[in-house]
């Protein structure tokens, strides 16, 4: 299949039956070899299925989609609360401050992880922990660039 994500088109396709489906963002194939030797894989695949636990094009396959707690300071809630990350998002609390707190069911992947780095200082991951330590180490080294 085709399948598109951040202005970006991948396809989508496995190389051999056995073999884990994969995706290739089309600007970056140069080239295209094709054997009409080699046997056509026939295969049902439900895209929507195979996708609906994910942000983007990364299916970590085999991980079960797992709940995800954020804090999303008062500046990011209206946006985030009118331009949600995913179909799972649930609003769990408005807070005095104008901050929320909002719970996504979701598989982690790169994707995700771009989109919840790309909120800085006002987003927060509370749950699940190995999420929030993977962001705390991203934005730590971020941080030493920066020569802090």
């Amino acid at each position: 299949i085709l399948k598109e994500f951040n202005n970006r088109w991948f396809l989508v396709g496995k190389k051999k039956g056995a073999q884990p489906i994969t995706n290739l963002a089309l600007d970056r194939i140069t080239s295209i070899d094709f054997d009409f030797n080699l046997p056509y894989i026939e295969e049902v695949f439900d895209a929507e299925n195979f996708y609906k636990d994910v942000v983007g094009v990364t299916v970590n396959q085999g991980m079960n989609a797992r709940k995800i707690e954020l804090w999303i300071d008062k500046e990011n809630a209206p946006y985030v609360l009118t331009k949600p990350f995913h179909a799972s998002q649930k609003l769990e609390k408005e807070n005095e401050d104008g901050s929320i707190i909002i719970t996504l069911k979701l598989k982690t992947n790169y994707e995700i992880e771009r989109l919840l780095l790309g909120f800085g200082d006002g987003l927060e991951v509370i749950s699940p922990n190995g999420l929030r330590l993977r962001i705390k180490d991203k934005l730590r080294k971020a941080l030493l660039k920066y020569g802090e």
